[in-house]
């Protein structure tokens, strides 16, 4: 019974949303050990001038290192991806009982 358990447990660790998943979380793990984001935001500009604070974006991420644009990147689009996924199935199960629950019992 052990095999069984050991094989459901794999193949839920496997499945795509849960890559997705864990590469996301290794990108988030990845910048958060490299960029202290308490300073980032107390250097930030208000969000409500939105040129400033676009400059401010992308010279912060020009000047940071390889490693931490490639994780941003990654993570970017892994959660994008994830999202996706999770909207798509939200909307297929909200299908399926709108399609269930007009049928007739009469």
């Amino acid at each position: 019974m052990r095999r069984v358990y050991v094989m459901w447990t794999l193949r839920k660790l496997t499945r795509p949303r849960a890559f997705q998943a864990y590469v996301l979380l290794i990108a988030i793990y990845q910048v958060l050990s490299n960029v202290s984001i308490s300073n980032v935001l107390h250097n930030a500009p208000a969000p409500v001038h939105v040129r400033t604070f676009m400059t401010f974006v992308t010279g912060a991420l020009s000047h940071t290192g390889i490693v931490i644009q490639v994780s941003l990147a990654i993570g970017a689009i892994f959660g994008l991806w994830l999202a996706r996924d999770v909207i798509k199935n939200i909307i297929n199960m909200r299908r399926e009982n709108l399609q269930t629950s007009n049928v007739d019992w009469w």
